[in-house]
């Protein structure tokens, strides 16, 4: 029955998109509603995830670059990033959502391989995911700003790199505003 929810809740997002100017909190409801449950799901059933996939890393990683190619070809002479639009306004599948879960099931099934091992990196992630998560946007709004708008192009050797300087930057502020605010931070930008 979960397998069910989740799966009919996928579909749903995939076509429902993102709401416009992220402000239609029933549509986000809709559209984020299959993240919330493969993460409930993977929680819950953390230990059959390992079994089952033990090993599928490759394949997992060929599913992501494979929705992003498909992604590409989907999208070709439009924007990029996530789907927005209206609430009855269904169009093309966003398969970012899947590809998405593809990555997160990665980094699940990478991560439990080295759990065992100290990794300050994603330690400090961990620390600021919340941070990064709300500080990212803005971010990428202040790079518009300063007219840096290769961050917003779509270019595949320079996507890893854009990546990694979103996370540096965002979580550098988080840590810059921890250390000044100290735990009132927690009221600003949750860590």
């Amino acid at each position: 029955v979960q397998m069910w929810v989740f799966a009919t809740a996928l579909v749903v997002g995939m076509m429902v998109h993102k709401p416009m100017d992220d402000i239609l909190a029933i549509q986000g409801l809709l559209y984020f509603l299959p993240t919330y449950l493969v993460g409930m799901l993977a929680a819950q059933h953390r230990e059959a995830i390992f079994r089952i996939c033990q090993g599928k890393e490759p394949w997992l990683l060929a599913g992501v670059f494979g929705l992003a190619a498909l992604e590409s070809v989907q999208r070709t002479g439009t924007s990029f990033g996530n789907y927005h639009g209206a609430p009855f306004d269904i169009g093309p599948f966003d398969l970012l959502m899947p590809q998405k879960i593809l990555l997160c099931l990665f980094f699940l099934l990478a991560l439990h391989r080295w759990e065992d091992r100290p990794l300050p990196f994603v330690g400090f992630l961990a620390k600021y995911s919340l941070a990064i998560f709300f500080l990212h946007p803005l971010v990428l709004w202040a790079a518009d700003l300063l007219e840096l708008r290769w961050m917003h192009r779509p270019a595949w050797l320079a996507y890893p790199f854009v990546v990694l300087l979103l996370l540096l930057v965002s979580s550098g502020v988080a840590a810059g505003l921890k250390r000044m605010l100290g735990s009132r931070s927690r009221m600003l930008i949750g860590s």
